[in-house]
């Protein structure tokens, strides 16, 4: 008797657990993900200004230390292009990168 109530209160209580525990992982996920993409759009409103500055003043040269400094500092990727699709500034691995040479293809192709 003592052997099926202890069973049937652990049942319940992984039952309780994975009725619990999964959706709020799914929130805390969902949030996760909106705070970082909101983070990441606002760094790239930051940059792209900055770098629009610079560019318009005619300071390539600035522009493509500015943009290998952030992304140094901050462990992220910059890809600048110029109106015609020519690559301004970004990491070497990214210059033959398919994925970065078919967004550059899809955006000035």
């Amino acid at each position: 008797m003592r052997r099926r109530l202890l069973l049937g209160f652990v049942v319940v209580a992984v039952v309780a657990i994975v009725l619990l525990v999964i959706p709020v992982g799914f929130t805390l996920d969902a949030r996760e993900r909106g705070t970082i993409l909101a983070s990441l759009q606002r760094d790239s409103r930051s940059v792209s200004s900055v770098l629009s500055e610079e560019l318009g003043d005619g300071n390539a040269a600035r522009a493509r230390r500015f943009a290998h400094a952030y992304a140094r500092s901050t462990d992220r990727q910059i890809l600048v292009t110029g109106p015609s699709g020519t690559l301004l500034a970004t990491r070497p691995s990214q210059v033959r990168d398919p994925e970065v040479v078919g967004i550059i293809q899809r955006f000035h192709g």
